[in-house]
């Protein structure tokens, strides 16, 4: 999942796919857009073993306030290293 903003400045959530989040990305609205993103696709959150994001502190509140297990995105890269 990620979030990102348009070149407007309009945030989105992308997951299995990009929704327009219409309020701030906040860690408690992204925990809030999460739930109804996983209830508007029929998936049980219960069986959700963890999500994959980046380091940013919203994302990293949202899987926390959410009881979420959070793995942390890497690249492979060799450029980065």
């Amino acid at each position: 999942m990620d979030i990102w903003s348009s070149r407007t400045m309009e945030p989105y959530i992308a997951s299995q796919s990009t929704i327009l989040m219409p309020i701030s990305i906040t860690g408690q609205n992204i925990t809030n857009g999460l739930r109804e993103a996983l209830a508007a696709w029929g998936l049980n959150e219960e069986k959700l073993i963890c999500i994959t994001s980046d380091n940013a502190s919203n994302i990293k509140l949202a899987a926390e306030l959410n009881g979420w297990i959070r793995l942390q995105c890497f690249s492979t890269d060799s450029t980065w290293l």
